[in-house]
């Protein structure tokens, strides 16, 4: 596009199998990326089709969100989600901050349905000999319903809830792309940036698959008899871009493709797909061509790969953390920021780092991050 420029990011946040905060996330790297999946906690489901998951631990909202009452209305995907934001938006001195206007954020999500069970009542109460009974469920089921269901399951709550908060009135968009909505969201906020529609953004995403709902989707796929290496987990990751910061790491280039949906088998399983690799070719491409006016290097020195892309085996090294903090869902995408960051402070500073994320629909996304000033 021809406004577009590298926007900086200021500051970024991490949750996830490691812990919580940047620190965390760094240690965990630094430490030669161990395994940190372990047995399921969070649930106590007895069918639940995995015994491991990458989960964060000891996890109290209360300890990084501010608002008692609105954690009632937070799943646990969205609590993630809203302290990751607030972690990465800090403490900025309020006569330096923009106008609330100016103030943009976009976020990334899968599609979560009833992830706390709240039907597991109402539909119990409306089983007649066995089955269930939509006139019963009309007449009778529907009293034991949690008015609250709806407000807890829409998908833009982190969006919203962190909005709220920080007072961020100007551009903002959720987008539904799992782990590649998450580089979408980025993507999209360093373009608002770049052509003047925000002075500061807020970008990332917050997700848990270690949900009743999500587990029981796994179940049938399992049943059906998909192939099967998927290891949940959940996680969440933001970073701030402002127009303040001129020099360091920056957004450089964004591509984005769709392909053909490749539902439930991209979820299932991390083995090679041709309709996968063309996709993600497609935004390889974008990227690079938006970023190359910017860039003296022609491919990346370090490639970030996301939940359920296979390893190419091509020129550069590649990393797919997902590997050791299980699929963290739209985190998965987000948490490729944490990683790039930490990479970033240890790489050369010409070095151009390339983060691939895909969704479960064929959505695949690509975003280019180095140095603000490479040339």
């Amino acid at each position: 596009m021809s406004r577009w420029r590298p926007v900086a990011i200021q500051n970024c946040s991490a949750i996830g199998a490691f812990g919580v905060g940047l620190d965390s996330f760094h240690s965990w790297w630094s430490n030669e990326r161990p395994d940190l999946t372990s047995k399921v906690e969070v649930l106590q489901e007895q069918w639940l089709p995995f015994e491991i998951a990458g989960q964060v631990p000891k996890w109290r909202a209360r300890d990084h969100i501010p608002e008692r009452k609105a954690i009632k209305l937070m799943t646990r995907r969205v609590q993630l989600g809203v302290a990751s934001a607030l972690q990465a938006w800090g403490n900025p001195d309020p006569d330096r901050l923009p106008a609330p206007q100016r103030r943009a954020m976009y976020t990334g999500c899968g599609v979560p349905a009833d992830e706390d069970w709240t039907f597991r009542l109402p539909i119990d109460e409306s089983v007649s000999d066995g089955r269930f009974d939509m006139f019963r469920f009309a007449t009778h089921g529907q009293e034991f319903l949690n008015p609250l269901w709806l407000v807890k399951s829409l998908t833009n709550n982190v969006l919203a809830f962190s909005a709220k908060t920080l007072d961020l009135q100007g551009a903002n968009n959720n987008f539904e792309g799992d782990a590649a909505g998450a580089l979408i969201a980025v993507g999209e906020a360093a373009r608002g940036i770049a052509e003047g529609r925000a002075d500061i953004a807020l970008a990332g995403a917050g997700d848990s698959l270690i949900s009743v709902e999500f587990m029981l989707h796994l179940a049938r796929s399992q049943a059906e008899g998909e192939p099967n290496d998927f290891l949940p987990g959940e996680g969440a990751a933001f970073v701030l871009m402002d127009t303040c910061k001129t020099e360091g790491l920056a957004v450089l280039g964004f591509g984005s493709a769709s392909g053909p949906s490749l539902t439930p088998r991209i979820r299932c399983t991390n083995r090679s797909h041709p309709q996968i690799l063309e996709t993600i070719e497609q935004a390889r491409e974008s990227a690079w061509r938006e970023a190359s006016p910017f860039l003296s290097a022609s491919r990346p020195g370090l490639r970030l790969l996301g939940p359920r892309i296979p390893y190419s085996g091509g020129a550069c090294p590649e990393l797919r953390i997902s590997d050791q903090l299980g699929d963290c869902g739209a985190a998965g995408g987000a948490l490729l920021l944490a990683a790039a960051c930490t990479h970033w402070k240890l790489s050369p500073p010409e070095e151009v780092i390339e983060l691939v994320a895909v969704a479960p629909g064929g959505e695949a996304s690509v975003l280019l991050i180095g140095s603000a000033n490479p040339l």
